[in-house]
């Protein structure tokens, strides 16, 4: 997936700043929740809303918890660049 030139390409071009940035160049984010900090990051929406939403986790995958374990060295160099600017923002590493 990550070595497909589209996929590659798109991965590289849209970082998820781009989606919440307008046509002058200004983001318009305030608030970023990560999935795998659910309960962490979701802290500010609640006491922004005044209220909690429940959302289960349903549709578990069976693969390892642990992402790292699907990448070898190369194909983390790899999202390393291509995601580089996403990995920064968010503190990610392997």
């Amino acid at each position: 997936f990550l070595n497909a030139p589209l996929c590659a390409a798109a991965l590289k071009a849209r970082p998820y700043a781009h989606y919440v940035t307008d046509c002058s160049g200004q983001e318009r984010d305030c608030l970023w929740i990560r999935l795998e900090h659910w309960q962490e990051d979701a802290e500010p929406l609640w006491d922004h809303l005044g209220f909690r939403l429940d959302l289960p986790h349903c549709n578990a995958s069976r693969r390892a918890s642990d992402y790292r374990t699907a990448y070898g060295l190369a194909d983390a160099d790899h999202l390393g660049v291509l995601c580089r600017e996403d990995i920064e923002r968010f503190g990610y590493s392997f």
